[in-house]
């Protein structure tokens, strides 16, 4: 039986409000707005809904209807403490969060650069947009996990394009950075953890840092590509997913959540440079095993 656990946290610290409850499916169930939790000096702190999330989805709707799952899920009511002064300034406000534990990133900060700066500095997470709207850039990745996205919960003041978030002027907001491990390689080339090499890393763990660090956003660059439109990705989603390759029967790349189409010309230039690293990785190799190299054969053959 298909079960949903419900957990109530503190925005942004994680902290358990309540303990946990399990309800069985469908579910059609309201947060409550506010509740009292008592803390060591016996005093009674108030706490507001914000937020619900369930894996990768976010809602700031109190109501959360689930009428079946494949697998068990856990729902996150997350409330935070009211209290406080009120400002007249206006502030963007971010978190970074890990869709792999459903947990907040605490003391992480998710952005890598503002524009303009207005004070900011590396180890802020909120800069003022009282008086310009600013320009939010996430860190690429945080504690080994890659940005997937950007979550506003005041979307009326914000806009989103890909790493880049724009608050506008004198709109305050709370923004969440998503990170998520990548499970897999962009083009299927072998896993992270395939190949352990002793005294060295795993070629994987190379290739993905050589592919998702460097090559992939500088060939997205270099060749002026747009991500697919969802309109393209059906035109060209002629084959059977296997372990080593999408639906699309095109040279491709992903990257960040989108998909990037490529002309002949421009996949060659790219495999034959995925190709040459590869090499390099498995020359400088002391063993491989039998099954190893048939799954790096695999790979290498998908860009040929």
């Amino acid at each position: 039986m298909t079960t949903i656990n419900m957990l109530t946290k503190e925005f942004g610290t994680n902290k358990v409000l309540a303990p946990p409850s399990v309800l069985t499916l469908p579910v059609n169930y309201t947060a409550v707005q506010i509740i009292g939790v008592q803390d060591a000096q016996n005093q009674i702190q108030n706490y507001r809904f914000c937020l619900w999330t369930l894996g990768s989805n976010f809602q700031i709707d109190p109501q959360i209807q689930i009428n079946a799952a494949a697998a068990d899920i856990t729902a996150t009511a997350w409330y935070y403490a009211i209290g406080g002064g009120i400002s007249k300034k206006t502030y963007a406000v971010g978190w970074a969060f890990s869709v792999d534990t459903g947990e907040f990133l605490v003391h992480e900060v998710p952005f890598d650069a503002v524009n303009p700066p207005d004070g900011w500095t590396s180890t802020d997470s909120a800069v003022e947009t009282t008086n310009h709207d600013v320009d939010i850039t996430a860190k690429a990745m945080i504690q080994n996990q890659f940005f997937e996205e950007w979550y506003s919960l005041n979307p009326a003041a914000t806009t989103v394009s890909g790493q880049l978030i724009k608050v506008k002027i004198g709109n305050s907001a709370w923004i969440i950075a998503k990170y998520k491990t990548v499970s897999r390689l962009p083009l299927g080339i072998v896993e992270p953890s395939a190949m352990t090499i002793p005294g060295e890393d795993s070629i994987g763990k190379q290739m993905m840092k050589w592919l998702w660090t460097a090559k992939i956003p500088q060939m997205i660059k270099e060749f002026g590509l747009q991500p697919m439109s969802a309109e393209d990705r059906r035109t060209y989603s002629t084959q059977t997913p296997t372990q080593f390759r999408c639906a699309i029967g095109a040279p491709h790349l992903h990257y960040r959540g989108n998909t990037y189409l490529l002309k002949p010309k421009q996949w060659k230039t790219f495999a034959a440079n995925v190709q040459k690293e590869l090499s390099k990785k498995l020359t400088g190799a002391k063993s491989v095993n039998f099954d190893k190299l048939i799954e790096i054969s695999k790979a290498v053959e998908e860009l040929s």
